[in-house]
């Protein structure tokens, strides 16, 4: 009797009718998708999924990988089960777990904002640096799947849960660390926000445990393996610092949140305005700033070099720095990019903090590469308050017009992101 309740409420369960459209647009691009040609990383993706379905452990199998090989792991235990290691069918895996990410968005999103956790969960489903990967066998939107599950979880309070999906998150993407370090952040300013004792440092500590863990085994690896990245990969992807990539993605945010960036220009005329009348000097260090992005924005990774007429990032970034006067114009809107998003409004004050672990992650890269803007844009999306109708309207027809774009370039074989 018991059991056939339980039938009884699952087939209770009704779906909105936005989660049927949603999974209409998934369908739709994985159809476009799934017997198309490997895209650029998907072959040697593909050729470590294979080894750790077969448990092939060997050193050499951790050479032909920059990061831990969760992802390709779960992707070959998988495909285990489902008898088939095609591409067509590890892309219909990845796109089922994209699928995912998009629900667990809009929970979180719920749980930040109700009202429009809709709304944002579109934004997010069209975000153009995002869409294409929701369908390849690409480890990014798995990765943001297990950043959102941990987020999710520690707003639930439930901290070890949050704690085990991030330890997941690290193993498919060692930068996921940073994003690691920022819960835990939340975490200290919630329980010691009204007092610093033993008591709440015990509790503290507690729920802080798993992320501790995590903190203590990553740095014992990097100091071990003398960087962050497996050792196949480690003179392309070198620990050092890096400002293209920040550069980089204050232009895309200006570019992507376009409507949102206009409907802030009264706040950050008035704000300047204010700042200029009280602090005149204030344009010594803005110049002092420009000098540094002149010097400070280049391209100089093999990777970011070569094949600029198919990659569509190498393309902007040659356009870009192709001479002073070019880089000088742009300038413009990366630095109304910084006013905009020091004018942008989120739910709560506790979420500025995500500003200095976005500046750190950018800085970390020497590639330069749009995919590392995925998280900072995903956590922009679930923070900041809705404008109006009109505005965020107008952003999702943006997303939904670029990531149209992106896919065709892709799969005509014309460009890839």
């Amino acid at each position: 009797m018991l059991f056939s309740d339980k039938i009884k409420k699952v087939k209770k369960i009704k779906f909105p009718p936005w989660v049927f459209v949603i999974l209409a647009v998934m369908s739709t691009g994985f159809f476009f998708i799934q017997n198309k040609p490997y895209f650029i990383d998907e072959s040697p993706h593909l050729g470590l999924i294979k080894k750790m379905a077969e448990f092939n452990f060997s050193r050499d199998t951790f050479e032909i990988a920059a990061m831990f090989p969760f992802y390709h792991l779960v992707l070959g235990l998988l495909s285990r089960v489902t008898g088939s290691l095609s591409l067509s069918s590890l892309r219909f895996i990845s796109t089922i777990f994209s699928f995912f990410s998009v629900l667990v968005f809009y929970l979180i999103a719920k749980q930040i904002e109700s009202k429009n956790a809709v709304l944002k969960t579109f934004q997010y489903l069209f975000l153009p640096i995002l869409f294409i990967f929701f369908f390849l066998v690409y480890t990014d939107a798995f990765s943001l799947l297990l950043i959102l599950l941990s987020f999710y979880f520690l707003n639930k309070e439930r901290y070890k849960t949050s704690g085990l999906f991030g330890l997941f998150s690290v193993l498919t993407r060692q930068n996921n660390i940073i994003w690691l370090a920022f819960f835990v952040l939340l975490m200290i300013m919630k329980n010691f926000k009204s007092d610093f004792n033993k008591k709440s440092m015990i509790k503290f500590l507690s729920d802080a445990a798993v992320f501790i863990l995590i903190f203590f085994g990553f740095g014992v690896f990097v100091i071990l393996n003398n960087g962050f990245v497996l050792s196949g990969m480690k003179e392309i992807h070198p620990l050092s610092i890096h400002f293209s990539n920040l550069f980089l993605f204050l232009l895309f945010q200006f570019v992507l949140f376009l409507p949102l960036n206009i409907a802030n220009f009264p706040k950050i005329f008035k704000v300047s305005i204010r700042i200029f009348r009280k602090r005149p000097w204030i344009v010594f260090p803005i110049g002092v700033f420009f000098i540094f992005y002149i010097f400070a924005f280049k391209v100089d990774h093999p990777f970011n070099q070569n094949t600029i007429d198919y990659f569509l990032r190498n393309r902007i970034l040659a356009y870009i720095t192709g001479s002073d006067l070019t880089k000088s114009f742009f300038f413009i809107p990366i630095f109304y990019s910084i006013l905009s998003l020091a004018v942008s409004e989120f739910n709560k004050k506790i979420y500025y903090f995500i500003y200095p672990f976005i500046l750190i992650n950018l800085c970390l890269f020497w590639l330069v590469e749009p995919r590392y803007y995925l998280v900072p844009f995903v956590f922009f999306l679930l923070f900041k308050k809705q404008k109006s109708l009109l505005v965020e309207g107008l952003n999702i027809i943006i997303f939904m017009i670029l990531s149209g774009w992106i896919v065709w370039g892709a799969i005509s074989q014309k460009f890839f992101l």
